[in-house]
């Protein structure tokens, strides 16, 4: 479950990163609001992960 997590957490940040770059270059309304709802998921999840490595620590 740790490795899965760890592993999972980079490739988020990466969806994250990308999505910024839609929203900064990004013209059309549609794909400018895919990128912010990526963003807000992407972010989430990476909470709800970083919680469950936490607990994996303890």
């Amino acid at each position: 479950d740790v490795d899965f997590l760890r592993g999972m957490i980079p490739q988020h940040q990466r969806a994250i990163d990308m999505a910024k770059g839609g929203l900064e270059y990004g013209k059309d309304p549609e794909v400018r609001n895919l990128a912010e709802e990526v963003i807000k998921a992407q972010v989430g999840e990476i909470t709800i992960m970083n919680t469950c490595l936490a607990d994996h620590s303890q």
